[in-house]
């Protein structure tokens, strides 16, 4: 007879479920995909016993021990293949994940139980290697912000660098230029490099210092001092021969021309002493920017004249300054006949 309740094949929860209308006398149903002992058959929502009411053994068809009636409506329940080995318990989903917190590799980068990474950084890029002293946190090819892995004492300091890393010493990245910026003791420090070649070693040079009081220094910033031991006379341009400073070399003795390295706002000036005795001998110095007067002065021609020329001149990279001897003769001592400038900005 068969069952009228709940079948009991269904022990398994994802399934597959075909319907359709019987034809007069059919017995078999074929086209199916079950597992055997797995699959709950109804006729006209009566659900049939296995065995005693059909047959499902080969997992494509099902046989029925009596032939069904025109129209009948027949429903086939069959439960998917589900591996249990293949899957995971919450027991083993627990230890899994248990696991992963405590892995030595994962840990080693930032450990899960805490905000601390205990290895470099690098976003976007694998960090370069560094000497162990530093912590590092890398952002693409080639910035660089890092600091010593003690972070007391003289060593408590940050850094922001372009083009460069610590390992035996400051190092280049790539074939590039260079530059850091360092803050310590409340001071700030900024230091450039010319191009390098990748892993080579790094000279910085002081570009800037900001110190603690708020003072500011600029060593490489051009500036220039020179004198002349020679006497110059009407219609000569000064060769000032005597070097006091010259921050950058942009004077040249040959020539004496300053060229500016870069555009910008510059000061530039000269004071001489007459060489003349006469009292009625005038004396005349201009200040040249590419050949062409920018200002002049004059003055007596008495020994004791002194005479003063000072301009601010805006001046494209490689624009140059001369001082030219328009009128009478300069006394021949470096100490009273100078030429001086400098980048304002």
């Amino acid at each position: 007879m068969s069952y009228l309740g709940r079948g009991s094949n269904l022990t398994r929860k994802a399934q597959d479920k075909v319907s359709f209308l019987a034809t007069a006398g059919q017995t078999v149903r074929t086209g199916l995909s079950y597992v055997p002992t797995h699959v709950d058959v109804t006729v006209n929502g009566i659900t049939l016993t296995e065995i005693t009411d059909y047959t499902a053994t080969n997992g494509n068809s099902i046989t029925f021990s009596v032939a069904l009636a025109l129209n009948d409506e027949v429903t086939i329940v069959s439960s998917k293949t589900f591996d249990v080995a293949n899957h995971y318990t919450i027991s083993a989903a627990n230890a899994l994940l248990a696991a992963k917190a405590t892995n030595t590799a994962v840990a080693l980068k930032s450990p899960i139980a805490s905000p601390v990474f205990t290895g470099n950084v690098g976003v976007g890029v694998t960090p370069a290697t560094w000497h162990s002293n530093y912590d590092v946190l890398q952002m693409g090819e080639q910035t660089m912000l890092y600091a010593h892995a003690d972070g007391i004492g003289n060593d408590s300091a940050t850094y922001l660098g372009t083009n460069v890393y610590e390992n035996s010493g400051a190092k280049y990245l790539r074939t590039d230029k260079s530059s850091l910026y360092r803050q310590q003791s409340g001071k700030h420090d900024f230091y450039v490099a010319p191009s390098g070649s990748a892993n080579a070693a790094i000279s910085f040079n002081t570009a800037m210092t900001i110190d603690n009081a708020g003072r500011v220094t600029k060593p490489l910033q051009p500036s220039f001092r020179v004198g002349d031991s020679t006497q110059s006379t009407a219609g000569q341009i000064m060769t000032h021969n005597t070097i006091h400073h010259n921050v950058g070399n942009h004077y040249a003795t040959a020539t004496g021309k300053f060229t500016a390295p870069v555009a910008g706002v510059y000061f530039v000036g000269v004071q001489l002493i007459s060489g003349f005795s006469s009292t009625s001998s005038e004396q005349n110095v201009k200040i040249l920017k590419n050949g062409a007067i920018v200002c002049d002065a004059r003055a007596g021609g008495y020994t004791s004249s002194s005479l003063h020329a000072k301009s601010v001149i805006l001046l494209a990279a490689n624009d140059y300054i001369q001082i030219e001897m328009d009128a009478g003769k300069t006394y021949a001592f470096a100490r009273h006949n100078q030429f001086m400038g400098y980048l304002i900005g």
